[in-house]
């Protein structure tokens, strides 16, 4: 299987040298492979350390400067068949591109609708007491709300959506659907493609054991900006595509507007305050599940459960009301 890795990137000086050194150091996967790195005009060192790696990697400069038109500048670029996404801030596995391209093959034997597979993603060893109980509060149905993004299978399984932080897909499929939707920008463009590739009948399968090291936000207030982001991508996918209104998201989206009716409400019916029970509901929650890997996190867990949720689902009501100059909803991606 021969494959071109392609990392997006913009401003990255501070974490691209690890992750290319990561993937020069990818075990043989029995395939030919190519490195790319699609930067978006950085302004820092990024492109100067990605030319420090020589003919291992070919650097293109994007300057619209965008996740979503660096992928599809990478889907453009590339020159194998397969197309193997991931992260500057990330660092890969030795066995990454064997374990992925191994997947592929045995579940495509059983699933010949499969369009790609991929994996998961943990914070660095070493990490700070916050990435720590990030990772508890993610590692839960709670903090994820199932994505691949954040919780962590431990078996293999079919999946609505995998993280292009760590993913591997058919190229020729990514272009068969108009590659990424450039509308998105930076947040949820796999989100999207994920989406219109299940609707074209092709699957996705989330692969155990092969996880990325993530740089994830290194504190409270960085994350609950990042999810406010997240969940205003999420609004706007889910307002082009109305389907991928979950049960899940449209409690997220009604749980705000909720607090503040009982509590205007509850002058009058005082049975309505216990809505704010969610609150400390939330908080005993983050404590279980830091009780079962790192106890004495228990309430920075909680509280990040409540950050993440008071902020994605802030987020979710802008994207998905706002949206963006003009309805997504009736606009198809042109090829």
């Amino acid at each position: 299987m021969n494959i071109s890795v392609c990392i997006v990137t913009y401003n990255a000086a501070e974490n691209i040298r690890a992750c290319l050194k990561s993937i020069m150091d990818l075990a043989p996967h029995g395939g030919k492979t190519e490195v790319l790195v699609i930067d978006g005009c950085s302004t820092d060192d990024t492109a100067k350390i990605a030319r420090e790696f020589g003919a291992n990697v070919r650097l293109v400069e994007n300057p619209k400067r965008t996740i979503a038109s660096n992928r599809n500048v990478a889907i453009r670029e590339a020159i194998y068949p397969f197309i193997a996404f991931t992260d500057s801030d990330c660092i890969v596995p030795p066995h990454w591109l064997k374990t992925l391209s191994e997947s592929f093959a045995a579940i495509h034997q059983e699933d010949a609708s499969l369009g790609g597979v991929g994996g998961g993603n943990v914070a660095p060893p070493g990490k700070s007491s916050f990435q720590t109980a990030l990772g508890i509060a993610l590692d839960s149905f709670l903090g994820s709300l199932g994505s691949v993004q954040g919780k962590i299978f431990h078996a293999r399984r079919r999946v609505p959506s995998i993280a292009c932080l760590n993913a591997l897909y058919v190229r020729s499929v990514l272009q068969w659907i108009g590659g990424f939707d450039e509308r998105l920008e930076n947040m949820c463009e796999d989100t999207d493609i994920n989406y219109r590739l299940n609707q074209k009948g092709y699957g996705l399968y989330f692969v155990p054991g092969v996880l990325v090291e993530h740089e994830a936000r290194r504190t409270f207030s960085s994350w609950c900006a990042n999810m406010y982001c997240y969940g205003a991508g999420r609004g706007r996918v889910m307002r082009k595509h109305r389907t991928l209104f979950s049960p899940a998201h449209a409690a997220a989206v009604l749980f705000l507007p909720l607090l503040f009716v009982a509590s205007l409400l509850g002058i009058f019916w005082p049975p309505l305050f216990l809505v704010w029970m969610y609150l400390p509901l939330i908080l005993l929650s983050g404590i279980f599940l830091a009780m079962k890997k790192h106890a004495a996190l228990g309430l920075r867990v909680g509280f990040i459960l409540l950050g993440t949720h008071f902020c994605y689902a802030s987020g979710l009501v802008r994207g998905f009301v706002r949206g963006y100059s003009r309805d997504l909803s009736d606009v198809q991606v042109k090829r």
